[in-house]
């Protein structure tokens, strides 16, 4: 419980309480996440911002209603009860490259621990191939691997996605 706790509070912190998502239709995303050896493709993205470019992304396999992507409970328990598999990502998009400021990982069907867990590790093991990065638009292709630690397990994970997000989809 103390990792969704930790964030829970990092999200919450950038969250803008209303945002449009991904369900609105305007921002786009393909990509998987393999997570325990299985391969989930993620088809949604939601967003929240309060100072652009500085963004948080929930890459989803279910589209998040809006009432509930500013509320991070409400957000977990949705996506818990769809069994909807997902990666938080909390970036600042800057002129010399992305800022990962939190990343989470959650698959409810996991057999060794269905909560979220942090991936943010220092430095951040995070590509970022940009196509567009301006006020109005950020689209490019997210990828990293890794472990999560979870006492007393050590989980392979990696993530491939490629994403188009429009600013208008996270006023």
């Amino acid at each position: 419980m103390r990792a969704i706790e930790s964030v829970a509070l990092a999200l919450a912190l950038l969250s803008t309480g209303g945002a449009a998502g991904a369900d609105q239709g305007a921002a786009t995303v393909s990509g998987t996440l393999t997570y325990e050896g299985r391969s989930i493709k993620l088809t949604h993205l939601a967003c929240a911002s309060t100072s652009w470019p500085l963004v948080r992304m929930t890459f989803t396999t279910t589209p998040i209603p809006p009432d509930v992507l500013g509320n991070e409970t409400a957000k977990h328990d949705f996506l818990h009860a769809k069994g909807a598999a997902r990666i938080d990502l909390a970036v600042k998009f800057a002129e010399g490259g992305p800022i990962y400021l939190m990343a989470g990982i959650s698959d409810p069907a996991s057999k060794t621990n269905p909560g979220v867990e942090p991936i943010l590790a220092e430095p951040p093991p995070y590509t970022f191939e940009k196509k567009v990065v301006d006020d109005d638009r950020i689209a490019g292709k997210l990828a990293t691997g890794g472990t999560v630690k979870t006492s007393p397990n050590e989980i392979p994970y990696a993530f491939d996605i490629t994403f188009d997000l429009p600013r208008k989809a996270c006023q």
